[in-house]
């Protein structure tokens, strides 16, 4: 169809053309004639179909928030004759809305291939989907235009967030000397449990050969880890919680890309040592770690998912961790929020009598929130570490600051004696 260039010069042509007629002008005729004539040129030669292939690709899939990720786009002219020129359009679709990126290629001839990287955004966490590609095949004048995909469905980069190494968190809680009885213990364990039924996927080397001749089926040998340490991490979705006095719009959203930060590394610091964990939003996702061999894919992906929202209170998340699942109360529970949710410490100090330990880290600006510490004597400069009843809160304003101020608060007793 014809470009705004081109209606622009039809439009133009037919009041010249009119212009023409009733003044006796013949040339006004002729011209506007041929600008009919050069629009029409420009409709037969975009109608011409152009043969092209694309594909798409990622360089990387995924990648840590704030790195560098490149969309790959590569054409090939699968045609016997050279394409019009070309012009390609590759639509990103993002949690924050949809918008495009586009490059001219110009004319491409027979069997030629063209490439063309396109430079990501990577500042947010969440998932990115590249594609479909769309070719506008052009006339040289620009006066016609015509819309083909050439591409089904597309990619999706994955933008997790940024995490530190941190020591494995530990708890003070008794455990029975067989160590942890759930069957999300991992597998190759040293302590024997007890035998059970096998399951397809079971290494064959565990089965008991005596006692399944006994009972005619296959069992196999469980073991258990001693002393695995549960870790329940809750990261606040809340807005409201990351909102500062005095900041401008959308300060909430830097601090809540801190807060996902700090939740990933503390979740890893689980979840890379086979450590059982439970992770939660205060929105209400959910992910408990039982595949002891997927490494950090499955919690930097539920980690890319959440987002803020406008859930009113922490006291139903926390709730909701205290009674679900045969271990709601033990081991160590991490809250990581905001600096406007102390006023919700006190709900947090009554879930502390379900856990060994409970710790909150609070995102907070350049400086630290009333009612905390900087040092052991609050002057030293140190990490923010302070004691609130049964809850140890700490403070963080850059990520490079978590490995410090996990030290010092995880070597803090999680009940007062």
């Amino acid at each position: 169809m014809p470009t705004t260039t081109g209606w622009g010069i039809s439009v133009g042509a037919l009041v010249l053309a009119t212009a023409g007629y009733l003044l006796g002008y013949p040339e006004l005729v002729v011209l506007a004639v041929g600008c009919l004539l050069a629009v029409a040129a420009g409709l037969l030669v975009v109608a011409r179909p152009a043969h092209v292939s694309v594909s798409l690709d990622l360089a990387p899939s995924r990648v840590a928030r704030g790195g560098d990720a490149w969309l790959i786009v590569s054409l090939r002219n699968r045609g016997a004759r050279p394409t019009p020129r070309l012009a390609l359009e590759v639509t990103l679709d993002w949690a924050t809305g949809t918008n495009s990126i586009a490059r001219s290629i110009g004319a491409l001839a027979s069997g030629d291939d063209w490439t063309v990287t396109f430079a990501l955004p990577t500042a947010r966490r969440g998932f990115l989907r590249a594609g479909p590609a769309t070719i506008r095949v052009q006339d040289p004048f620009g006066l016609a235009e015509r819309r083909r995909s050439v591409s089904h469905g597309g990619v999706t980069l994955s933008v997790h967030p940024v995490t530190v190494a941190l020591p494995a968190p530990t708890s003070s809680g008794n455990r029975g000397p067989d160590g942890a009885t759930s069957d999300a213990a991992p597998d190759g364990a040293v302590t024997f449990r007890a035998l059970r039924d096998y399951r397809p996927g079971d290494d064959l080397r565990r089965v008991h050969w005596r006692s399944s001749a006994k009972l005619g089926n296959l069992l196999v040998r469980e073991h258990v880890e001693p002393a695995l340490p549960l870790s329940t991490v809750l990261l606040d979705c809340r807005r409201s919680a990351y909102r500062q006095t005095g900041e401008p719009a959308g300060a909430e959203d830097d601090l809540f890309e801190l807060a996902g930060d700090v939740a990933g590394s503390v979740a890893l610091a689980s979840s890379s040592r086979r450590y059982p964990l439970r992770l939660r939003t205060s929105d209400g996702l959910r992910l408990d770690t039982h595949e002891w061999d997927a490494g950090a894919a499955p919690v930097l992906d539920f980690l890319t998912r959440a987002g803020l929202n406008d859930t009113p209170t922490l006291n139903v998340a926390l709730a909701r961790i205290g009674r679900t699942g045969p271990s709601a109360g033990r081991g160590m529970l991490t809250l990581v929020t905001g600096e406007r949710a102390a006023g919700e410490l006190t709900a947090t100090s009554r879930a502390a009598r379900l856990f060994d330990r409970v710790t909150v880290i609070q995102v907070v600006g350049r400086t630290p929130p009333p009612g905390t510490s900087t040092g052991p004597n609050g002057s030293d400069g140190g990490p923010v570490v302070d004691q609130k009843g049964r809850v140890t809160v700490c403070a963080v304003s850059a990520l490079a600051d978590l490995p410090q101020v996990w030290n010092r608060a995880t070597s803090t007793r999680g009940r007062p004696r």
